[in-house]
């Protein structure tokens, strides 16, 4: 109850305090490709529940359903780099935690076409015991070219170990992250 209500309030938060970012993410995805700005997917979440995350589109419309294949792919729109690289285009997903689908801390809410390919791998089912998460352990641990299953370890070894404390240490280390790529971007 206590991570619930963590959630809720600290997403409303993050709504009022990013809405010019929202606004200015947005414009931006607006005048690089047009309408629409948000892009819905379906993700696997909480009991391989389906629900519909939303996204700021960084991709040409179109797109959707494929993985991005490499940084320089030719879908991703003017200014869609950035946004990722800076993981704006996950803003959004605010929304999905207010409406109970994510939580902020948790596995990543994968789409429902990588779960079932991905689903063969023994212990990938686990990942659904709890709501998925905007930031997670193997998220934070990532170096960019995380195999499935060592992606899959750090998820469980989050829902073995989950704890409040646990969830502040993902939440520092997001943050550190999300300034050191913003360091890197100048």
């Amino acid at each position: 109850m206590m991570k619930r209500a963590f959630d809720f309030l600290f997403a409303l938060f993050f709504i009022v305090l990013f809405f010019p970012v929202f606004l200015a993410v947005g414009l931006v995805v607006f005048i690089s490709d047009r309408l629409p700005v948000i892009f819905k997917q379906e993700r696997t979440g909480k009991n391989s529940k389906v629900f519909i995350a939303y996204k700021f589109r960084t991709m040409k419309q179109g797109s959707e359903g494929k993985l991005v294949e490499n940084e320089n792919d030719k879908r991703i729109i003017k200014h869609g780099k950035f946004l990722r690289k800076l993981n704006l285009d996950e803003l959004p997903q605010l929304i999905n935690i207010l409406r109970v689908e994510m939580s902020f801390i948790g596995p990543r809410a994968d789409p429902v076409f990588v779960n079932k390919k991905l689903g063969e791998i023994r212990g990938w089912g686990q990942r659904f015991k709890i709501r998925p998460g905007l930031t997670g352990l193997a998220q934070v641990n990532n170096k960019s070219s995380f195999q499935p299953a060592e992606k899959l370890r750090y998820d469980l070894d989050y829902i073995k170990y989950k704890s409040f404390w646990l969830d502040l240490k993902i939440i520092a280390k997001t943050i550190k992250l999300f300034f050191k790529k913003l360091k890197m971007r100048k």
